[in-house]
């Protein structure tokens, strides 16, 4: 556990340490925790083990005088080493005092618990009980990230382990997880006062119930939560129905942030009508959305682009958001058209756009910010992130006319265009070519010097 940076990391190492030295748990502020090890652990005994070459030696032994019983021993002790599934025996042999070879060592309460439960079921128990006392000492988690999911072999449930570091002090919450794990996690008698982040990433993974958990659990869970909560991220691993979900949210009074992440393959999120309901329940309070094209899991098929398009721009076609100020949208899988559909039906009040991921052409460029130009009441646009695009002279220009109150400007640079006496002709961005970028970074700058009495930030960064 890295004690300066306060982190710490639990995927099935067991430690003590915090119950020893409070002083270091006090420390601890951001912890991840996966559960994967205990498949490993708490694989029964009673299956065979792997087919392992056979191993064959051969003791010479001089002549002596000592009991044949020494011999007998050695040999046993060598062969059980050597035999697959004998961890148990050498750990004895381990523990075993010099002298005492032959004698069964004595064992701990929590080992003969162990000796008593050969279905993997005792040991599971201890080690998730040893975590949840370690994890429970940690009095100032404030971020905590959990990944639970494809672990439908597990022998018992770690549920309790996972909930020990859920304090009210928590402001940050990550779960990365299978549907089925959130009611054990999310109950009704969880209170995290001070909660301001949520993340919640879902995997069915092949899941028969999704819409009762969505509805009965996950959703009263989001709302008990709400309270403080100010910012919300929602994705699926896979294409999967959440209107139950999006249906059932309400009361997030404090939601200021709203980040989304789109499965590019059908049925993407649901209904679009449920995701467009829940943005416009939250208008009054809204000032950040953020959205974003996945393909995670699914078919993995080439998506169909008419379809994300048609499914975003149906959801969003009745939201009116009058204090939306910040708007971003990413992935190389959100179409063009998608992202100036959403430029264009936003209301007026945007300050910063964030359009990033697909490659954007000098048209494209200039249709965005036409439609800003249009719908911005005295070009109240501050912040502008676009890209990968190609840089030229005449970007740079576009943009300072188009956008004459920008204090910010980054472009995510994929190559640029120099005229020539064929025409433009595209270079890549190379060692060679860095000093005319540099050139056309300073051009920006001074176009927008000349726009703007507060001195603004250009950022031109190549897009790998």
């Amino acid at each position: 556990m890295p004690i300066d940076e306060g982190i710490a990391t639990s995927s099935g190492t067991t430690s003590d340490s915090s119950d020893r030295d409070p002083a270091v748990a006090r420390r601890v502020q951001i912890l991840h925790i996966y559960p994967g090890f205990l498949p490993r652990v708490i694989t029964p005994r009673n299956l065979e083990p792997p087919q392992l070459a056979p191993v064959e030696f051969e003791v010479k032994l001089p002549h002596t005088k000592r009991s044949p019983h020494a011999l007998s021993r050695f040999i046993d002790s060598t062969k059980a080493i050597l035999e697959p599934g004998s961890h148990r025996t050498v750990n004895k042999l381990r523990k075993a005092r010099p002298g005492s070879v032959n004698k069964e060592p004595r064992l701990t309460a929590d080992e003969k618990h162990f000796e008593n439960h050969d279905t993997g079921i005792g040991e599971a128990q201890y080690l998730i009980r040893i975590l949840s006392d370690v994890l429970s000492n940690l009095p100032n988690v404030t971020s905590y990230y959990v990944t639970w999911h494809g672990l439908s072999d597990v022998a018992c449930s770690p549920a309790s382990m996972v909930v020990s570091a859920m304090t009210p002090h928590l402001q940050r919450l990550s779960l990365d997880i299978c549907l089925g794990n959130i009611p054990s996690i999310l109950s009704s008698d969880l209170t995290l006062p001070n909660l301001v982040e949520l993340t919640l990433c879902i995997h069915t993974d092949g899941l028969e119930e999704c819409s009762h958990i969505l509805h009965s659990h996950v959703a009263p869970a989001i709302n008990r939560l709400g309270k403080s909560l100010q910012t919300l991220a929602i994705s699926s691993w896979e294409p999967a129905d959440l209107s139950p979900l999006f249906s059932n949210i309400n009361g997030l009074s404090s939601l200021r942030e709203l980040r989304v992440g789109i499965p590019v393959e059908e049925c993407h999120l649901g209904e679009p009508v449920a995701f467009g309901e829940f943005i416009a329940r939250h208008q009054t309070s809204l000032h950040t959305l953020q959205l974003a094209a996945t393909q995670h899991g699914g078919i993995g098929l080439t998506p169909d682009e008419s379809r994300i398009h048609n499914w975003i721009t149906h959801a969003i076609e009745s939201v009116d958001q009058p204090i939306l100020r910040v708007l971003e949208i990413s992935s190389s899988l959100f179409p063009i058209q998608t992202s100036l559909a959403c430029i264009r039906h936003f209301p007026t009040w945007l300050t910063s756009v964030s359009i990033t991921g697909a490659y954007w052409s000098l048209g494209d460029v200039e249709d965005a910010l036409v439609a800003l130009q249009d719908n911005l009441e005295g070009a109240r646009l501050k912040r502008l992130r676009i890209g990968p695009v190609s840089l030229s002279a005449e970007l740079v220009d576009v943009i300072a006319t188009r956008c004459q109150k920008l204090t910010f400007l980054e472009l995510l640079v994929s190559d640029f265009y120099t005229p020539t006496v064929e025409g433009n002709e595209s270079k890549r961005w190379d060692d060679a070519a860095r000093s005319e970028g540099d050139e056309l970074r300073a051009h920006g700058q001074e176009v927008i010097q000349q726009t703007e009495t507060n001195e603004p930030e250009a950022v031109v960064s190549p897009s790998l």
